[in-house]
């Protein structure tokens, strides 16, 4: 086993700013959903209340990891339909009001 002496500064700096980075992602798509959802429901959230509400998203989704891949492969399997049909709807749908002199 290698010591912790022996770790290469590079790698470790790179670990470290990749680990750095998936924390700040990780809080700004919390923030969205939030914002998405308050929006969605026609709500009105005061910043303490968005503030929770984030890390209340933060331990669902944490929370969901605990299960290990398989339950969050299952979870994305299933939420991943929420992206494909609006995009395949609005892809059928967006022909009929498709006009070609509107390019022009």
């Amino acid at each position: 086993m290698r010591s912790m002496l022996s770790v290469n500064p590079v790698t470790f700096m790179a670990n470290y700013t990749y680990g750095v980075s998936l924390l700040i992602a990780n809080v700004a798509i919390a923030i969205s959903a939030v914002g998405y959802g308050t929006e969605l429901l026609g709500a009105s959230l005061s910043p303490v209340q968005i503030g929770l509400a984030t890390i209340g998203v933060l331990w669902i989704c944490t929370v969901a990891n605990f299960g290990g891949a398989r339950i969050t492969g299952q979870i994305s399997s299933i939420t991943v339909w929420g992206v494909i049909i609006p995009v395949v709807g609005l892809c059928i749908i967006g022909w009929f009001w498709f006009r070609p002199d509107a390019l022009r």
